[in-house]
């Protein structure tokens, strides 16, 4: 192991062999190589605030929207609406990882997301059975 101090006060420690390469460079001093790396971009909170956005207006208008669906287009909606609401949870969640470099808080939000998507298609879902269910039982007690 060996140490070395430039004139300009950068510090060195390394390997001797690591030291040879440096050694034979083309006029080039040690301290042009050990400059800072500068950092890289941090991910704009617009990367994960426009997919949330997106996020939220499909949920509203899925619900508003739901009861105006023919009944034959019902499971095709629901399908659309499921995978566009799977894929920006993933969108929120690869931001999220690259904004906070947290893998708990990112997976963690990927969860919240799918599992506000899955209440509000198994909630309207249930709706749904349930007044088709009431209106077999009103016709059959008639």
């Amino acid at each position: 192991m060996i140490n070395i101090t430039t004139k300009d006060g950068t510090q060195v420690s390394g390997e001797v062999r690591d030291l040879v390469i440096l050694l034979e460079t083309d006029g080039k001093t040690v301290s042009d190589y050990l400059q800072p790396i500068p950092p890289k971009k941090d991910t704009h909170w617009s990367m994960i605030f426009i997919p949330v956005a997106i996020y939220i207006l499909l949920n509203l208008v899925y619900i508003i929207a739901h009861p105006l669906f023919p009944e034959k287009y019902l499971k095709t909606s629901t399908s659309i609406f499921l995978f566009i609401s799977f894929i920006l949870s993933a969108i929120v969640a690869y931001f999220v990882f690259h904004k906070h470099k947290s893998a708990t808080l990112s997976i963690c939000s990927l969860v919240f997301l799918v599992l506000i998507v899955g209440a509000n298609v198994g909630f309207i879902s249930y709706s749904d059975l349930t007044q088709k269910a009431t209106q077999k039982l009103d016709s059959l007690s008639k």
